[in-house]
């Protein structure tokens, strides 16, 4: 790499056609980094230098500064007249997938990169053991030289274009090479449910209770258990925060009677304490997720109720209101997503459950076949998978000259190759399942009892469309149901049918490698390709389900499915 110095001079002496910069009305975007790609158009890093922004400990105000080639930025940048060394080492390799989900592509984009800069004369050999960049922030830009890389542009005009969270380093006589992730990493550690009971009593719960989570819960749910917070009152919680509405509370599964809402938690209570509350009824807060018996259970107490949000996209929003420390998100994708998939859905975690944040957004997306991940720029985004679309900002050309180096086809994730002959989903989840009811409820609701007895309910795809696959494809799968968390069973049977139409119109899967583009794609992002063979003469739309940037050779390795 060496350490030639690159001098700096005023932007005006850069060729205007070089910038990496472009103005749309009053705002400057870079390529790529936008949710809604429509905004932009393809440009391509041309004569680029990558310089890197580290924290580390003890002092989080400590920055050390490099770069691809030595420069000093000016006076008016941000750092001021300060040395980026030029010891880093531009095999920068960043990597995202959404392959080999349930649904095919679906689930979670997780992103691992490492930063290497080099030891020359040991410059670094005073980093080991002495500082730390665990949970620091790490800052990549890229930004423009002139065409004898000799001029660089201002440190205020190079485009950030990654954010990486620290794990570790290690030093050698030749590199000091830094582990980072993307900043999901507070997602994946902090809980969906923030509370513990502290088993001190009253509404902290009694000791059985100590060191569990409070309930959590959003969406339609159906015949969830509830924590018995205060058993000598006969107090229950279902969520730790408000509800919409509990729409009923069960005995063996024979609805009790609704006898009045109370303002809050300590008006239910007095009610309670002053026996205001018939045995047969029970009262509720909904203000603050709880609910009180007026006598004595027979058998198992149950509850259906309503959250404060329906669809999965807000669910998950909420959810990721409450992790201190978080990623932003990209408004847009949600937007997105809510649009696409408007369905209401259900999530309960009861008090015994530990799930991650992380763990509960992979599951809501999966269930509407969708996923979640870290952009470059640090931004959590959602998306659904569907069928590529006709409307697309990038097109590529197997041809000289042509930004794409070369495209093949690659393996389809094999939960859809051969495509299933058959799609399941779930609906209307029975999160207690039970085996003693109440005699009345068989005899007089036998589908109640039925929906009871089970663990949830299916939508399934027709036989006919079974039929058609298996003609094709005597050997297609039958797969597990698609664990979804749907509270209808139109949403599911709506699903059930879009799955199995993404999967089965014989779509592949093509591997390309696509010159001067890195950083510029998003994962789930639709382009166009050509090529003389492969059935791509007349172009053709897929969407990108895994990319490989790799700044050392200024190459991206994409896959995209169509």
């Amino acid at each position: 790499m060496g350490f030639r110095p690159i001098s700096t001079y005023p932007i005006s002496d850069l060729r205007a056609d070089t910038f990496f910069l472009q103005e749309t009305g009053t705002a400057f975007f870079l390529p790529g980094l936008l949710s809604d790609v429509s905004d932009v158009q393809a440009q391509a890093w041309r004569r680029m230098i990558i310089a890197a922004d580290i924290n580390v400990l003890p002092s989080p105000s400590i920055h050390f500064y490099a770069a691809t080639n030595w420069f000093i930025s000016r006076s008016t940048d941000v750092p001021a007249n300060t040395e980026f060394v030029g010891a880093l080492d531009a095999a920068l390799r960043f990597d995202r997938s959404i392959e080999g989900g349930q649904n095919g592509y679906s689930g979670f984009s997780d992103n691992v990169s490492e930063l290497t800069l080099i030891n020359a004369d040991g410059i670094y050999d005073s980093f080991a053991g002495a500082l730390s960049v665990n949970g620091q922030p790490i800052k990549v830009s890229i930004g423009q030289t002139d065409d004898s890389g000799l001029v660089v542009a201002p440190y205020a005009m190079f485009a950030q274009v990654a954010t990486f969270v620290g794990e570790r380093y290690r030093v050698s006589r030749q590199a000091l090479t830094i582990e980072m992730r993307d900043n999901s990493l507070p997602v994946v550690t902090e809980t969906t449910q923030n509370n513990v009971y502290g088993g001190s009593g009253e509404l902290d719960g009694p000791d059985a209770l100590a060191g569990k989570r409070k309930p959590f819960l959003d969406g339609v749910v159906f015949n969830v258990t509830p924590t018995l917070v205060i058993p000598g009152e006969l107090l229950y919680q279902l969520n730790d925060g408000a509800l919409t509405s509990i729409d009923s509370v069960k005995d063996g599964g024979a609805a009790l009677t609704l006898f009045q809402d109370y303002a809050n938690v300590a008006a239910l209570r007095a009610a309670g304490a002053a026996l205001s509350i018939p045995r047969g009824f029970y009262g509720t807060s909904i203000s603050d997720g709880y609910f009180l018996l007026g006598g004595a259970p027979a058998k198992q107490i149950t509850a259906d109720a309503t959250g404060t949000h329906l669809k999965t996209a807000d669910i998950i929003t909420a959810i990721l209101a409450t992790v201190a420390g978080g990623p932003s998100l990209d408004t847009a994708s949600f937007t997105r997503v809510n649009s696409i998939q408007p369905a209401t859905v259900g999530y309960f975690l009861d008090s015994n459950a530990t799930e991650t944040c992380a763990e509960t957004l992979t599951k809501l997306m999966t269930g509407i076949g969708g996923w979640w991940g870290i952009m470059p720029v640090g931004t959590l985004i959602i998306d659904v998978f569907t069928v590529p679309s006709s409307t697309q900002v990038l097109a590529f050309y197997n041809t000289q000259g042509g930004d794409m180096l070369d495209i093949d086809r690659t393996a389809l994730p094999q939960s859809v190759d051969p495509p299933p002959h058959r799609r399941r989903v779930i609906y209307q989840r029975n999160y207690t399942v039970m085996t003693d009811i109440v005699g009345s409820v068989i005899e007089t609701y036998p589908a109640l009892a039925d929906a009871l007895r089970g663990p949830y309910q299916l939508a399934t795809t027709s036989d006919a469309r079974s039929n058609a696959v298996l003609a094709k494809y005597p050997s297609a799968p039958d797969p597990d149901p698609i664990e979804s968390y749907f509270a209808n069973q139109g949403d599911a049977q709506t699903e059930a049918n879009r799955i199995f139409d993404l999967y089965s119109q014989g779509f592949s899967a093509f591997r390309f490698t696509l010159k001067n583009q890195v950083f510029v794609h998003q994962i789930g992002q639709v382009v166009n390709v050509t090529d003389s063979r492969l059935g791509l003469s007349g172009g053709k739309y897929l969407r990108l389900v895994s990319l490989s940037d790799d700044c050392a050779t200024m190459q991206t390795e994409a896959i995209g499915f169509g």
